[in-house]
């Protein structure tokens, strides 16, 4: 039993902190490759360290730039070269790559 909140929810604090700070490089107008390099080697990391449901760490995770973007576009501070907030969601398909294969990578080391 998890003695404090951070023992049980530890690994979706580091996916979304991870999912923003990958937001705030594409609002920085970096290459998106290095963005999806971001989420697919944290992805693999959150995967194989942590014992969670990987669908949900790979929803938290791949959610964070979309809700820093959103906030981004709330408060009038979108800058003029995002054209489309939503293909910010395109950082699911890194993060799902990322935790499955992680958690592949820790299922398979266990047998």
């Amino acid at each position: 039993m998890p003695n404090n909140y951070f023992e049980k929810n530890g690994a979706y604090i580091i996916a979304i902190a991870v999912g923003l700070a990958a937001g705030w490089f594409d609002l920085l107008r970096l290459n998106w490759a290095i963005n999806g390099t971001i989420l697919i080697i944290a992805g693999a990391a959150l995967g194989y360290f942590f014992d969670k449901p990987p669908r949900s760490l790979a929803l938290t995770l791949g959610f964070g730039p979309f809700l820093l973007q959103l906030a981004a576009l709330m408060f009038d501070m979108m800058p003029s070269f995002k054209q489309n907030l939503f293909f910010s969601l395109l950082a699911l398909i890194s993060a799902f790559i990322g935790i499955y294969t992680g958690d592949l990578m820790r299922k398979s080391k266990k047998k």
